[in-house]
């Protein structure tokens, strides 16, 4: 990195003026990511490298910051003053930008500062959007009215904006809140990203509560982040590395996900899904730079080897055949469970398991209704006339039908009587039938599933018991899982990562850092802590009791 103090003469200002810039180093292109760093109140612009480690902050992201001396000017055209803010938002733009090769680009050039310079970030990002495509604030001033309703620093106040000040500023771009009712119909693609974080303890804290409560339902991309902390450089030196990460989460990921999270959420839910998933590193054609990353179709692709086992070659599947891509270095593709580009999908056996599975409960309706539909046995008999006896066995079979009818009829509603002359006897049979119980198989079906997804079953809405927790060898296997699952991602985030480096100039190289997994029972390790300190109370209450 290169730290540059520059001074040069502002036609604006009607004055020389100071700045410093901190560039990274080795980049030949015109687009440089740039961050306008301002100042508070009394400041000047060497306080963000005096007090904090801005430089190594940006050397870690490769970003350009550009600091100006604002004085007490509040980042605004001074009714008995300089114009303060036409500096930055124009002469200072246009001149670094020619100077020193800055991005020229909205989605590369942000604006962040504290106190003064929060309001004047987001006062830049408002009136400005087709310049700056996200801004934070630190501590900033954002209720300005009612900062100048108890004006502390009234000789500043009548500088800026005249004797009635507060009036002066009312309803005018220097009110943030007005700014932000003057955007609610703006189309979202102009709509600034915004950040603002203060500390707890903070004499500001209650003015950047009332601007969330303005902002929100706005339509604004807007986050808040509070901690202790006061009005001092401790906590915008911890906040402004949170503010530098904020910026970078715009990489565009399809056409409406951003952030490299959202790339690796989607790269992995297609690769745990079809075994296989491939994406795209997309570049901008007229700066070469990394312009978005794009999830595509595995099925459609073809990956064989190249000259040498190390080689990767990409074939795109179309209807004329297979056309080889031709840049195979911005390809991503993993295969789950091969080597030989032929992933397995972790979801492959559940269409012979479902089959089993249907069958299973097709086989319990039908025993169920088996012994739902009651069976009879109706008996005949007849008496002694030899008639009768003749014509016993079409007696008996017109019984047996005229009782049928009268219970099959109770199925659709209807009550049909049943009459019967002479000596009949009906019986009910299987009705004291057992059935299977099937419950045990289909289980055991749904335990071989489990078992072979690896993942504890309540993750499928499987519980065989209120009380199920996840047990620990169930805990190991699904944290070997993970990692299996951290080593086939990790690649594809380095990939991405490296060659943004390479884009900007540098030789370095991306490695991922995971968190250490713990899948413990949250309520047997909250048990065991409440059991420590009981014991804890009991070994320090005999200790006081009988001076142990």
């Amino acid at each position: 990195m290169a730290l540059i103090k520059v001074n040069f003469r502002s036609k604006v200002l009607l004055e020389e003026t100071a700045l410093n810039i901190i560039l990274p180093e080795g980049c030949a292109e015109e687009d440089i990511p740039t961050v306008y760093l301002l100042h508070g109140m009394h400041g000047d612009h060497t306080l963000w490298c005096r007090k904090t480690n801005i430089e190594r902050y940006a050397a870690e992201r490769r970003m350009a910051i550009v600091m100006p001396d604002g004085e007490n000017g509040f980042y605004t055209d001074m009714k008995y003053g300089k114009k303060h803010y036409s500096y930055v938002s124009e002469e200072l733009v246009d001149y670094t930008r020619r100077v020193f090769r800055l991005s020229r680009r909205r989605e590369r050039t942000f604006v962040a500062g504290l106190s003064m310079g929060g309001y004047g970030a987001f006062k830049l990002a408002l009136t400005k959007p087709e310049v700056y495509s996200a801004a934070v604030s630190l501590s900033g001033c954002l209720d300005i009215l009612s900062r100048l309703d108890n004006c502390k620093w009234h000789d500043i106040a009548v500088a800026i904006w005249g004797e009635d000040y507060a009036n002066s500023v009312r309803g005018t771009s220097g009110d943030l809140f007005y700014l932000i009712d003057r955007y609610r119909e703006v189309p979202a693609a102009l709509q600034p990203r915004l950040y603002a974080a203060c500390g707890t303890e903070d004499e500001l804290y209650a003015a950047n509560i009332d601007f969330c409560r303005k902002i929100d339902g706005a339509g604004f991309d807007f986050r808040f982040s509070d901690a202790p902390g006061g009005h001092n450089w401790v906590f915008w030196d911890s906040h402004i590395v949170k503010a530098l990460d904020f910026f970078l989460e715009n990489v565009p990921v399809g056409l409406s996900g951003k952030s490299i999270n959202s790339f690796t959420d989607c790269y992995l839910d297609n690769l745990l899904t079809y075994g296989n998933a491939a994406g795209e590193i997309v570049l901008d054609s007229q700066n070469n730079r990394i312009s978005g990353l794009y999830i595509g179709e595995a099925d459609k692709i073809k990956i064989s080897y190249g000259k040498s086992p190390s080689e990767r070659c990409y074939y795109l599947r179309t209807k004329d055949g297979c056309k080889k891509i031709r840049h195979p270095e911005r390809i991503l593709f993993t295969a789950l469970g091969s080597t030989d580009g032929r992933g397995r999908s972790v979801l492959r056996g559940l269409p012979a398991l479902s089959g089993i599975l249907m069958r299973i409960y097709q086989c319990i309706g039908q025993n169920f209704d088996r012994a739902g539909n009651i069976r009879y046995a109706v008996t005949y008999k007849p008496s002694a006339d030899s008639g009768e006896r003749s014509y016993a066995k079409e007696r008996a079979i017109q019984i047996a039908k005229e009782w049928s009818d009268g219970m099959n009829s109770a199925k659709y509603g209807q009550v049909k009587d049943f009459v019967a002359v002479g000596d009949v006897d009906i019986k009910v049979i299987g009705a004291e039938n057992q059935l299977y119980d099937t419950n045990i198989p289909v289980r055991q079906l749904l335990e071989q599933l489990v078992s072979k997804l690896s993942i504890p079953p309540f993750l499928l809405g499987l519980n065989w018991s209120s009380t199920e927790r996840m047990s620990a060898q169930q805990a190991d296997i699904l944290t070997s899982e993970l990692e299996y699952y951290r080593r086939l991602i990790s690649p594809v985030i380095c990939a991405v990562g490296n060659a943004f480096l390479r884009l900007n100039g540098s030789n370095g190289c991306c490695r991922v850092e995971w968190e250490n997994i713990n899948l413990q029972d949250e309520t047997e390790l909250a048990d065991a802590r409440l059991k420590n300190a009981q014991a804890r109370e009991i070994e320090l209450r005999l200790e006081r009791d009988y001076n142990i």
